[in-house]
């Protein structure tokens, strides 16, 4: 039980940091844009509130009943994708990826993360033998990873896509998938993954920026340097809360992918610390449930909603550090970003639900509670194994 509650503490102290965080570094850059110095709060407030109750929703939901809407909930996703392709799409900076609802807009792409996560654990918890065989294991996960990353790639959203990819393959590592299968899936990609770079001019340029931000400080670089001098600036203790200079129009993208510069700037090393200390908690604790939980369908969920979460974070740190080549990934509950709010707190739920479940026995395969929950649980799985292994077997 101290685990789920656990979970969710953290989860809402990273929230409630991220809605400081947002105001704090957007607010004079909103009075100049929008003549509103609360118009980026406002908004983040409501989408933690609707994330919340989606997180509250996803810890009642059955487990066995998302497990045979698995193969819906990746439809959906794969509709919402299209439609960004349609005059439905909102394009902002040469990327169509959002759609707008109302006064909001949402991102599919953030949907897809999740609905992957849910399709392969229903896969692979409903025929867990599919995963030391080549075609039905392998190749046809391989498959709907691969149609799941496609159209994000062409929105384009390359850093999103490898993300999605990324927690993909690990899915498939954690679920059984033979390592020398995985090997060579590694060693093909890293060809195609050249060209993906050098055949776009603007990524040559992110990777030599990220070399040397300090050849072109004003140029291509210069996004990483101002980076740079807001960490430093920070020192131990930080400037104090919303002291920044960095936010004043000299750090672009302040309150969504460089957010941590400015957390860095305002509360110090200390601050930083404390921070990532949290998302390891976090990881420490959610992997401790997926790790306990028996049950293939809970497990793989788990892991795979934790996976998502953590590879968001660590390449967020990594790139405002100047770790990695610089790419738009926002830092999980702390970026201003509505649609990744709701989903990140979505699967903190699914994981809840998971930890939940474990302790009522109903994913404990062991005494006598083993043939029950084992029945159950096919009976209600049937739907998406049946359709799935339809397809595998084509």
């Amino acid at each position: 039980m101290r685990d789920r509650y656990s979970l969710f503490l953290i989860t809402m102290g990273l929230t409630l940091l991220g809605v400081t965080m947002v105001f704090s570094s957007s607010g004079v850059y909103a009075d100049r844009e929008f003549s509103d110095s609360l118009y980026f709060l406002k908004r983040e407030l409501i989408w933690a509130l609707i994330g919340f109750l989606s997180l509250s929703f996803a810890y009642r939901i059955s487990l066995f009943k998302l497990q045979s809407w698995a193969l819906v909930i990746f439809a959906l996703s794969m509709l919402l994708i299209g439609l960004t392709y349609t005059d439905l799409g909102i394009k902002v900076g040469g990327a169509q990826r959002w759609l707008r609802f109302g006064p909001f807009n949402f991102q599919p792409s953030e949907f897809m993360k999740y609905a992957l996560v849910i399709l392969l654990a229903g896969y692979f918890g409903g025929q867990p033998d599919y995963a030391k065989g080549f075609w039905k294991g392998f190749i046809f996960s391989l498959f709907l990873i691969v149609i799941s990353v496609l159209p994000i790639l062409f929105q384009p959203d390359f850093g999103t896509a490898v993300m999605i990819a990324g927690g993909g393959f690990l899915m498939l590592f954690v679920a059984g998938v033979k390592v020398r299968y995985l090997g060579a899936l590694i060693l093909s990609v890293l060809p195609m993954l050249y060209f993906a770079i050098v055949c776009f001019p603007y990524r040559v340029n992110r990777i030599a920026a990220f070399l040397d931000p300090w050849k072109d400080p004003t140029g291509n670089g210069f996004q990483m340097v101002q980076s740079f001098l807001a960490i430093g600036r920070g020192g131990l203790s930080g400037v104090g809360l919303g002291e920044s200079t960095q936010k004043l129009f000299y750090l672009p993208e302040a309150h969504t992918d460089f957010i941590f510069s400015i957390l860095a700037e305002e509360l110090g090393y200390i601050g930083s610390v404390l921070t990532i200390g949290a998302f390891i908690i976090f990881t420490v604790i959610a992997f401790g449930i997926a790790l306990r939980t028996k049950h293939r369908f809970g497990h793989l969920l788990a892991a795979g909603c934790t996976f998502m979460i953590c590879i968001q974070a660590i390449l967020n740190i990594a790139v405002v550090t100047g770790t990695v080549p610089p790419k738009g990934i926002p830092l999980p509950f702390i970026s201003f970003g509505g649609s990744n709010l709701m989903m990140n707190l979505i699967a903190v739920g699914l994981i809840m639900n998971v930890s939940k479940s474990l302790e009522q026995g109903i994913l404990v395969e062991e005494g006598d509670k083993t043939l029950v929950t084992e029945k159950r649980w096919e009976k209600k799985a049937h739907p998406l194994r049946q359709s799935l292994s339809k397809y595998a077997t084509l």
